[in-house]
């Protein structure tokens, strides 16, 4: 924190360096600048800050330039997460339903989950979050578990190659229903 704000970092590096430091909880947020002339992508920056100083820095950014997204370190307990993306662009997946996709991702996760815990009471909190275009369907998703028995308790993965795992599984039971066009092919 700077003067009583969060400090916003041009490298990444810089961002981790501050984040190894701190003790209160901060995590890092990246947020895309607009793109140079010229450019093939949009230039980053990177701010260390927890969610409710976050959340004030991000009030004062206009709603038409909100572009951010948490930094997941490998290294620390995360939330199970899926990006659902495909373009509609040109005609490709008009006939893709993706509400029906997301419930499919979100049940085969919960389901695999569920599974893991055995016989553990566990609740799992689904925070879906759109950001789609006419020529894009986008849907991010978090799975939030909580422990039940014996008071609520969060149930974060152990870290990323966690998430990674449990998107294994789940492409694993959905397999040709998570297929969409892209371009000249299929993924």
């Amino acid at each position: 924190l700077a003067f009583g704000r969060p400090l916003i970092h041009s490298a990444l590096d810089m961002a981790r360096a501050q984040i190894d430091r701190d003790k209160d909880g901060r995590c890092i947020w990246a947020f895309d600048l607009p793109p140079l002339a010229g450019s093939g992508g949009a230039p980053k920056r990177w701010l260390v800050a927890s969610p409710a100083e976050f959340d004030a820095a991000y009030a004062c950014v206009p709603a038409v330039r909100r572009q951010t997204y948490e930094v997941i370190d490998a290294q620390r307990p995360c939330w199970a997460y899926f990006d659902l993306e495909f373009t509609r662009k040109d005609g490709l997946n008009a006939a893709v339903d993706g509400e029906l996709l997301l419930r499919r991702v979100v049940s085969a996760a919960c389901d695999a989950l569920l599974a893991a815990a055995g016989d553990r009471a566990l609740e799992v909190e689904v925070v879906v979050l759109a950001s789609e275009r006419p020529t894009k369907f986008s849907r991010h998703v978090v799975l939030r578990p909580h422990w039940t028995g014996g008071g609520r308790r969060p149930a974060p993965l152990a870290g990323s190659q966690h998430a990674g795992a449990l998107a294994a599984v789940v492409v694993k039971a959905l397999g040709e229903a998570l297929t969409v066009q892209s371009g000249d092919s299929r993924t």
